[in-house]
């Protein structure tokens, strides 16, 4: 299935499936919303210098550089984090010779979109697929996130942070695509989907991204890397209690695929 027609179908289920069952935000309220988060977000600069005084960093101890990183980005609306150089490494590289693919995310207020994914040198970069397919490599991320390796060697730390559009994606939504590209390449099954989505792009059958694959959930697997020892409780994801305005969590949800028996007018109820 090519890309026209994996877009037909998901339109398709979408118009099935993609109903919201709960009550519309105002566009007033969203607007304020929106623009509230807005005011909270990081940008992702390419060098860690523009971010902070990197020469007053490069003094402190790794210890110290974790507590100044995690309380800088405590009341933003962004996730961040401190990963072990051994541990970002292995992972960062095997992206590097594959660095393309595409996820599935189930939208809070209904529906599945897919976001085209890039790393490109520091960067995961994560598009609508939609836009990518209008503008290419013209078409603006929603969610960007940046590893910055300036103390690796001293310190043994990689730095990252995420800038997320609100009007596009919430904390845990963007968690979510970050924790499923991790999966993709490090479970073999799903490293086998990139593989063919790489090495056969012509023949690539995109109705693969919808079969059986979680797209949303509290409970999602955060999968950080090989043997990762994140200081998990200071990665503002989903579950943290800082002072972020966080969305509604989801449920666990499964895309439904083109040969899925579910009853499309009552998922809700049955998963």
């Amino acid at each position: 299935m090519n890309l026209e027609e994996f877009s037909s179908l998901l339109k398709e289920i979408n118009e099935k499936d993609g109903l919201s069952t709960g009550p519309t935000e105002e566009s007033s309220d969203r607007a304020a919303r929106i623009a509230k988060l807005r005011v909270q977000t990081v940008s992702t600069p390419p060098v860690l210098d523009r971010v902070v005084k990197l020469e007053l960093l490069q003094k402190e101890t790794p210890e110290k550089v974790r507590e100044i990183w995690h309380s800088y980005h405590k009341s933003r609306f962004c996730i961040a984090g401190v990963i072990e150089r051994n541990q970002f490494y292995p992972i960062f590289t095997k992206i590097s010779e594959m660095p393309s693919f595409a996820v599935p995310l189930l939208k809070k207020m209904g529906g599945v979109e897919f976001f085209y994914f890039q790393q490109v040198e520091n960067m995961w970069l994560f598009t609508p697929l939609s836009q990518w397919k209008l503008h290419g490599a013209a078409a603006r991320p929603c969610l960007s996130v940046a590893f910055y390796t300036e103390l690796a060697e001293q310190h043994g730390l990689v730095l990252m942070r995420s800038h997320i559009d609100p009007e596009f994606l919430d904390i845990m939504e963007s968690q979510f695509l970050i924790n499923r590209i991790q999966a993709a390449y490090l479970e073999p099954a799903h490293f086998a989907i990139v593989k063919d989505f790489h090495e056969s792009p012509s023949t690539f059958d995109w109705s693969r991204l919808l079969l059986d694959l979680p797209v949303s959930g509290q409970s999602e697997t955060h999968v950080h890397g090989p043997h990762c020892n994140h200081d998990h409780e200071h990665v503002h994801g989903p579950d943290c209690n800082h002072d972020h305005d966080h969305e509604h969590h989801h449920h666990n949800h499964h895309v439904h695929g083109p040969n899925c028996k579910h009853d499309h007018h009552d998922h809700k109820s049955k998963k």
